[in-house]
């Protein structure tokens, strides 16, 4: 699981592809069109707030969690448009406080995995708001899905992109919010990435908005959770039967995402191996208490070259 990574940016040395104009991702960017972050719990982005805080200026970027956000909604318009990246755990529609053009991106995560993953983190975190509960008293997921203790493992992925229509927890998410989370994904997501396929995400990111090229490390996974695999039946269709809206938003993400990758072009396949191998290599410079910098870059120089 991508969580928390170190991330290097390498500026000027990564050439750019030529880009075939075939979908949202690779419509022409406006560096004046403010950015919405829709981070959707345990989806990896923690590793992308670091990558999207080095291209944009800390005086034009504002964390929008729920709270913030409804503060950010009662500010000034002129307050309000002079930022150009929001990020944050918010609900799709900030977009209509935001007195300039703007887009979003986000990521998703398979839902059964991403349900484990919130249990064990909420166990583990002192700071987290279910950790009282957790650590008062054992309970397995079994027993906190029954117990319905959080809306974020019925369909949180559906109800945080369905919209602000759907933030009251006590409303129900139904096959309508599932059609109106489709609508949003299709037409006000310029890139819709997926923990699964983070670096290829990434690469749709840099080539969507210019950005430099980031190699990243893992460094603060989760380690009391066990592999998916060790789910029994019962817990597993749990959460299924928690979370169907989000299986089915899922697999319309995975086509939307399939759909950005052959915009990109016949090339994307090489440029993808290349990073690859590349961030791999950074990662075992790092391990051994090397600088790693001036290494990548010198490959970079000597071997890289992307097809135009």
């Amino acid at each position: 699981m991508l969580e928390y990574h170190h991330v290097c940016d390498l500026k000027s040395d990564w050439p750019t592809p030529a880009i075939r104009l075939e979908a949202n991702v690779n419509r022409m960017y406006d560096q004046n069109e403010a950015l919405i972050f829709l981070h959707i719990p345990k989806a990896g982005g923690s590793t992308l707030y670091k990558i999207l805080e080095q291209h944009y200026p800390r005086s034009q970027t504002v964390k929008v969690d729920s709270l913030q956000a409804a503060r950010f909604k009662t500010l000034p318009a002129e307050e309000r448009g002079r930022y150009r990246l929001l990020q944050g755990h918010v609900y799709f529609g900030l977009h209509r406080f935001i007195p300039r053009a703007s887009t979003y991106i986000t990521f998703l995560r398979r839902p059964v995995e991403r349900v484990v993953s919130f249990y064990y983190y909420a166990r583990s975190t002192a700071n987290h708001y279910l950790y009282p509960v957790l650590a008062a008293e054992p309970l397995d997921l079994k027993t906190v899905l029954a117990r319905d203790l959080t809306e974020e493992l019925r369909n949180g992925q559906t109800r945080l992109l369905a919209g602000d229509e759907w933030e009251d927890p006590q409303r129900a998410v139904t096959e309508a919010a599932l059609e109106q989370a489709k609508t949003n994904l299709r037409t006000h997501f310029r890139v819709v990435g997926l923990l699964e396929e983070f670096d290829a995400s990434l690469l749709l990111l840099r080539r969507a908005f210019g950005w430099d090229l980031p190699f990243y490390l893992k460094d603060n996974v989760t380690k009391e959770k066990p592999p998916d695999t060790s789910l029994d039946i019962e817990t597993r269709k749990l959460i299924e039967d928690a979370n169907s809206l989000d299986l089915e938003l899922y697999e319309f993400a995975r086509n939307l995402f399939d759909a950005q990758l052959r915009a990109a072009g016949d090339s994307f396949a090489a440029d993808l191996d290349n990073f690859r191998r590349l961030n791999a290599d950074y990662a075992r410079s790092s391990l051994s208490f090397a600088t790693p910098f001036r290494w990548v870059f010198r490959r970079l120089q000597q071997s890289l070259s992307f097809n135009h």
